[in-house]
């Protein structure tokens, strides 16, 4: 068993040894952002982060060539912004409200209470004697 154990160490010590090769490119993030910007549609909502931590809402007016130009969804009415692209850290297009509508909650309280109603039934009809 020993020989067993050694022959582990060996291969661990050997794979310790073993450079480390980075499969990733290097990729311009800027010119990322850019070509993905352009794709979007005016009017589009986005979840905006950037390389200074601050991160908000807002609406993409127009996508230039080195910067996008945003309209900050806030309480209070700001101007326009034009956001370079290299301070640019996530850019997420904001898909709908994210919740649970009415009907949706309507209808799964339905399909529930008609679940439960069978299954009340089917235990009633398995505990009655012929």
């Amino acid at each position: 068993m020993s020989r067993m154990k050694r022959m582990i160490a060996i291969v661990m010590l050997m794979m310790l040894h073993v450079p480390i090769v980075n499969g990733a490119q290097n990729v311009d993030a800027a010119a990322a952002w850019s070509r993905m910007a352009q794709q979007l549609e005016p009017g589009t909502e986005l979840v905006v982060r950037l390389g200074s931590g601050q991160r908000f809402r807002a609406t993409l007016l127009q996508a230039e060539a080195d910067r996008l130009v945003l309209q900050p969804r806030t309480r209070v009415p700001v101007p326009p912004q034009a956001i370079a692209y290299d301070s640019i850290v996530s850019l997420e297009r904001r898909s709908g409200h994210g919740g649970m509508g009415a009907a949706k909650a309507a209808a799964i309280g339905v399909g529930t209470g008609v679940g439960a109603f069978f299954g009340m039934l089917l235990i009633l009809f398995a505990t009655i004697d012929d």
